[in-house]
């Protein structure tokens, strides 16, 4: 076995770790959390537990290493740092570190991503929560995934406050999916990404939908888009966009007047798309990977890169057939960009059981696509729908062309289970708002003559 974190501590702390936070989250639940939510909340917290101890033994026992036990090892080096010197745990967490800077040089040296700004900050994370976990893997792990899950919490609140009457659904899409509460767990950069953008997505409607708290909002805001754009710039680039669009709408349907509100929201529209592209700009301007003139080279680069290493290790390879990596060439590929992401792996395509529980997941979505969709609503109703209900544009314009890019840039269904992770809150939650709403909107009945 090439690696091997766990010992003695890990087995005499997480015990002791978990019983306080179930009487912690007992407690939580008792007097915060609203009485018709109170359900949620302790199943949500122990999903997390549960998910994020099965990563851990996962990636330990059957993949006998990978990225999370890689994070762990650089968060003891950073939590070495923080234990050293004020000045060396001021340079290492908040000023942009120079590998020669003697204060933390011999700190820097031992950290294997150290280059890579999204896996120093998750380690500065992690390193910070080692402090209070003795630096074991699993307690670590255990409140890396809670940390996640507040943010989730968070967007769960938005989505009951849009229409109570769906709570169960949004908590199924949010809190208890398998995807979200395994890959959404420990340490990972998956955890700290959907857990900021929970908190984006909770503080956005905060201050554009609610008015509330501007100053603690905005904050929240920007330091959980801080936190996706370092680790995953990609993430932030499908949900800005979506969250101005459904900002924008919003705003033109609350004008009273039907010919008003018609004629405004093609302009409207318009300027959701350009604060939508400025914005996109404006977050990719500095990263050369992800520019707008690069990003196609980039799709193909880690398209073929992922693809390569999979066959390399006997990995569970995904074929879309020839990809033109242009405009043109990548635009023919959405049909099949999203269907990879969100229905794939059939299950004929198991070949391993994690990949079974990814199959059954997407078997889900797409039953569950087509009942919506094609029978229950209808194509054309469900076009009206999404049309007038700003939420669901918001939805979808984050979690489709999500799918495509992922789809087209993975090609592989391991890695693609985790890179999906983002956009299983917004499609889920969209589907089951879509399905309440052709329910409370019935089609009218045709009279016999």
């Amino acid at each position: 076995m090439r690696y091997f974190y766990l010992d003695w501590k890990d087995f005499i702390i997480t015990p002791i770790l978990i019983i306080l936070i179930l009487f912690i989250g007992i407690m939580v639940r008792n007097q915060f959390i609203k009485s018709d939510l109170k359900k949620f909340f302790m199943p949500a917290i122990i999903s997390k537990i549960i998910g994020s101890i099965t990563i851990v033994f996962i990636y330990q026992f059957y993949y006998e290493g990978g990225d999370t036990v890689h994070f762990f090892k650089d968060s003891t080096v950073i939590t070495d740092a923080l234990t050293s010197s004020p000045v060396s745990a001021y340079k290492i967490l908040l000023v942009s570190s120079n590998e020669n800077d003697p204060d933390i040089n011999r700190f820097t040296r031992r950290l294997t991503f150290f280059n890579d700004e999204g896996c120093l900050l998750l380690a500065k994370v992690a390193g910070i929560i080692n402090l209070f976990t003795f630096s074991s893997f699993l307690p670590t792990s255990i409140l890396m995934g809670l940390l996640g899950l507040t943010g989730m919490w968070g967007f769960f609140l938005v989505l009951v406050n849009i229409e109570p009457a769906l709570s169960k659904y949004f908590a199924i899409s949010t809190l208890y999916m398998p995807t979200v509460f395994f890959w959404g767990s420990g340490i990972i950069k998956d955890t700290l990404v959907l857990g900021a953008m929970g908190w984006a997505v909770y503080s956005f409607y905060t201050m554009f939908f609610k008015f509330r708290k501007p100053f603690q909002s905005t904050f929240i805001f920007i330091l959980a888009m801080y936190m996706i754009v370092t680790i995953k710039i990609y993430v932030g680039i499908c949900l800005l966009p979506a969250l101005l669009v459904w900002m924008i709408l919003t705003y033109n349907h609350t004008i009273k007047s039907t010919f008003l509100k018609t004629l405004t929201k093609p302009l409207l529209l318009t300027l959701a798309i350009i604060a939508a592209v400025f914005a996109t700009y404006k977050l990719t301007e500095n990263n050369q990977r992800y520019s707008f003139d690069q990003i196609i080279e980039t799709s193909q680069v880690t398209g073929l890169y992922i693809s390569q290493v999979s066959k390399i290790v006997g990995g569970s390879v995904y074929d879309l057939g020839k990809i033109e990596y242009t405009f043109t060439g990548i635009l023919k590929m959405i049909p099949a960009g999203i269907n990879v992401t969100l229905f794939r792996p059939y299950l004929w395509e198991v070949t391993n059981p994690l990949m079974l529980i990814s199959s059954l997941e997407s078997t889900f979505f797409l039953v569950l696509t087509i009942y919506i969709i094609f029978i229950k609503t209808g194509f054309f109703r469900t076009l009206f729908l999404i049309n007038k209900t700003p939420f669901l544009i918001a939805c979808f314009a984050f979690s489709l062309p999500f799918a495509f890019a992922v789809g087209i840039s993975t090609l592989n269904f391991g890695t693609l289970a985790r890179y999906k992770l983002p956009l299983i809150p917004f499609y889920l939650s969209g589907l089951y708002y879509l399905n309440y709403l052709a329910e409370k909107n019935p089609k009218p009945k045709k009279q016999l003559a």
